[in-house]
């Protein structure tokens, strides 16, 4: 089963905010895709003091400006058991 993976707009907004060049927002997209479409629970990780929500993370393959990233997303699986919807995202730019 396939599920798919939506974000309302304050993720939109919050990725926006990070002003990622192109190469890391076509790889946060792809990860985000190919790490949860699929078989999210693989990658979904329990949040300990919110047992309602989930959390996505990864670190960015590509190296900008001297830093890889850290991508952290609460995920929370919808009523209609098809999508996933991500909540809230965050981002560190961990200098290498």
């Amino acid at each position: 089963m396939s599920y798919d993976i939506k974000h309302g707009p304050l993720v939109a907004e919050r990725i926006k905010s990070w002003d990622l060049p192109e190469p890391l927002l076509a790889e946060l997209e792809f990860r985000l895709v190919e790490d949860l479409r699929d078989n999210p629970a693989r990658n979904l990780h329990i949040i300990t003091n919110d047992p309602d929500y989930l959390e996505y993370s990864f670190a960015s393959d590509i190296m900008h400006g001297g830093a890889r990233y850290l991508f952290a997303f609460r995920v929370a699986y919808s009523t209609d058991e098809q999508t996933l919807l991500l909540l809230d995202a965050d981002c560190i730019a961990v200098p290498d």
